[in-house]
């Protein structure tokens, strides 16, 4: 198998997602401007809330009899306040982004493409995707 990234370290941390990103960072690192690096991190970092908060408000829509370990204080009202919180860093991270940062992002984007199509093509035909919910263990 060419990739292996469900293994762990004795920590089940990742270990082959964590070299990859290690090694982004580092080729990342030698663009003329750590600034733009820093930059893109800010704006991936506000994306990644966004969608977190959207995964928030679809669960508690699809699956409200799941129970979750911490109950949030305000329900909804602050699923939604953090969305609208998280769009606004996002919109102004976005906004501050200079050319050098789009281009890094453009790179990260394109080896996210060419893992998910490898993983497309290759992997899921062959593996079933499964994930542990509190329903039980399901398979897509």
């Amino acid at each position: 198998m060419l990739f292996s990234f469900s293994k762990t370290n004795r920590f089940g941390q990742p270990i082959l997602p964590n070299i990859l990103i290690f090694g982004l960072s580092v080729m990342f690192l030698m663009m003329p401007s750590i600034t733009a690096f820093f930059n893109l991190m800010a704006f991936a970092c506000a994306a990644c809330y966004i969608i977190s908060v959207i995964s928030s408000i679809k669960m508690q829509k699809e699956h409200p009899e799941w129970k979750r370990p911490y109950k949030l204080p305000g329900g909804n009202l602050m699923r939604y306040l953090a969305l609208v919180i998280s769009m606004v860093i996002a919109g102004f991270t976005a906004y501050g982004q200079t050319t050098e940062s789009w281009f890094g992002f453009i790179g990260y984007m394109g080896i996210g493409l060419v893992l998910w199509i490898w993983m497309m093509v290759k992997k899921w035909p062959e593996e079933r995707v499964w994930m542990m919910t509190p329903d039980g263990e399901k398979e897509f």
